[in-house]
Formats: C-alpha cells, sequence, structure tokens
C-alpha cells in the first residue's frame, strides 16, 4: 500500500473448464503459460496495477494462455485462448 504497488496474480493450473464438448473429445481448459515452446501450468501469471489500481496492465507479462487438455487421456490439445498486450480498466 505504501509503494502503490499491486499485481494480480493467477495461479497457473487453475482450472478455467471442464466438461467441455469440442466435438471429437471432451476437454479442460487451464490457466497456463507458454515458455520456451512448452505449456506451463505450474507457477504464478502476474500482471500489474496503476499507481491508482484502475488499470491492470498484462504488456509486459507472459502470455496468460488458456489450454486445452483432454479430459480422458490428459494429452494437451491447444489453446482455447491467450492474452498479453491487454489492459484491462475497471
Amino acid at each position: 500500500k505504501a509503494t502503490n504497488v499491486g499485481y494480480l496474480e493467477v495461479p497457473l493450473g487453475t482450472l478455467v473448464a471442464d466438461g467441455v464438448n469440442f466435438g471429437s473429445f471432451t476437454g479442460t481448459v487451464l490457466a497456463a503459460t507458454v515458455e520456451d515452446g512448452y505449456v506451463v501450468t505450474d507457477g504464478t501469471f502476474r500482471a500489474e496495477w496503476n499507481d491508482v489500481f484502475s488499470e491492470v496492465t498484462f504488456q509486459d507479462s507472459p502470455l496468460l494462455y488458456l489450454a486445452v487438455f483432454d479430459e480422458a487421456t490428459g494429452e494437451f490439445m491447444g489453446r482455447w485462448g491467450s492474452f498479453n498486450l491487454v489492459n484491462m480498466t475497471r
């Protein structure tokens, strides 16, 4: 509070959705990031609030990735969406 610095943190591996019908398989969607071409579901994704806490910026953060896994096999199937270079304003 004294420094007017705050962060939005998303634990990687957080369940976003499950039981999603993708047609050929039923999927689970997890919060993730990508490092060196690999999907990472361990750790924390962090974005920074501005000094008056009215906007959070993902610009200097790694990619927030919505990773899709086959519920039956656990196999990574692709991404549902990704976020980077985004500002969110309240």
